[in-house]
């Protein structure tokens, strides 16, 4: 079984260079293996497979009419979640270490989505805003966040 996320930025970068910088935070290599349709193609992570694309327009308008963002890029995680001890929260701790070192050096608004429904961070106009009503962000993981945020309940897609 696994798990789907979706991190979604406003940004004229490459898919390459966002998904560069996910990757550098968690120091892994990325291959620049591009395919036919855009795609950088999936690099493997601990417990995690993922890949950065140019939004096309239609999922743009989704964003913009759902969030009052317009994201132009995203990079896709797909963590495993299967019985194994560990690996489960190793993946979600490397996904969020990757996504908030995005946050961190480009700017523009982002937001990061579970299940194509649910989101769990969202930044708009500069201000980072963290959903307390997935549970996603334990003392852990809050940990992680640097930066000035808030926690509140985000709506669903």
């Amino acid at each position: 079984m696994s798990l789907d996320y979706e991190f979604c930025v406003a940004s004229e970068l490459d898919p390459q260079h966002i998904l560069g910088l996910v990757m550098a935070e968690l120091g892994l290599v990325v291959e620049a293996r591009q395919s036919e349709d855009g795609c950088y193609e999936d690099i493997v992570g601990p417990g995690f497979l993922t890949y950065a694309y140019c939004m096309p327009a239609p999922v743009r308008m989704v964003y913009k009419e759902s969030l009052a963002i317009e994201p132009k890029l995203a990079v896709h995680f797909t963590l495993a979640y299967d019985p194994v001890p560990g690996e489960w929260e190793q993946a979600v701790a490397s996904m969020l270490r990757g996504v908030l070192a995005v946050i961190r050096q480009v700017q523009g608004d982002a937001v990061l989505v579970f299940n194509g429904d649910y989101v769990l961070l969202l930044r708009r106009e500069g201000h980072l805003v963290l959903d307390t009503s997935s549970g996603l962000w334990n003392p852990e993981r809050l940990s992680l966040v640097t930066m000035p945020h808030t926690l509140k309940g985000l709506p669903t897609m």
